[in-house]
């Protein structure tokens, strides 16, 4: 009995191009976590107005971890494990559900990108 194997190949090599010249290296400022615990929905919520986020809803984060990347020049700490003041007292009204972005995926082609380019902004 002959066993058969499959397999997937995949790449993102397009081919070789004339020389453009160097690359931009823009990039904005990080979202850094200034606590350690698991990020609540409550505080991402308020988070991804400020830009793209790497975590989701009770992913383990640590003090001085990247959780995304800011959409304005600059680094930017912030408490992802901020929880809703818990009171004795019902609202009014339900309170809504959070529905958060997805966090943004990366492959480690990506993120070793992504570190180089933080490295090189920091060396200027």
């Amino acid at each position: 009995m002959t066993k058969i194997f499959f397999s997937v190949l995949n790449h993102i090599f397009k081919g070789y191009e004339k020389y453009r010249g160097s690359l931009e290296t823009t990039r904005k400022g990080a979202i850094i976590s200034s606590a350690q615990g698991e990020s609540k929905a409550y505080a991402l919520k308020d988070l991804e107005a400020r830009g793209t986020m790497f975590v989701g809803h009770g992913d383990k984060v640590y003090a001085g971890m990247v959780i995304g990347e800011c959409s304005k020049d600059g680094d930017l700490e912030v408490n992802p494990v901020k929880s809703k003041a818990l009171t004795n007292m019902r609202a009014a009204g339900k309170d809504d559900d959070l529905r958060l972005t997805p966090a943004k995926s990366m492959s480690l082609e990506e993120t070793i990108a992504y570190i180089e380019c933080m490295l090189f902004r920091i060396a200027q």
